[in-house]
């Protein structure tokens, strides 16, 4: 997650995560909330803990129930163990083996999915 967040900084991208909140504490499903709700698109991190994460369903349920874009990114195990049912329909970006490569396809079409072109 870290290693993503920091390409998509280095491209200029605002990026938003929970890795500063505390569990638990009053704010913190607001501040998800808020998140959600102002994204261009949502990066969703795929892997076999995220497929079994209830936050991870609830922010893909809430970011749909906004139609906010959501870009998944294949980071460990396949597409059977690490996507959850509601991303089923979705492409996704692979970054298992070739991330230099999987990475520039996901900012690529984070691009084009908030309308920044080049």
């Amino acid at each position: 997650m870290l290693r993503i967040k920091g390409d998509f900084k280095h491209e200029n991208f605002t990026v938003w995560n929970d890795e500063n909140l505390k569990p638990g504490a009053p704010d913190w499903t607001k501040a998800i909330q808020n998140a959600i709700e102002t994204a261009g698109c949502i990066v969703v991190i795929l892997s076999p803990d995220a497929k079994q994460s209830e936050w991870v369903k609830r922010e893909i349920t809430y970011a749909m129930e906004y139609e906010i874009p959501i870009i998944p990114v294949l980071a460990r195990g396949d597409k059977r163990d690490a996507r959850p049912i509601e991303l089923n329909l979705h492409q996704f970006c692979d970054i298992r083996e070739r991330y230099e490569i999987g990475i520039q396809e996901l900012i690529q079409s984070a691009k084009e999915t908030i309308g920044i072109i080049g």
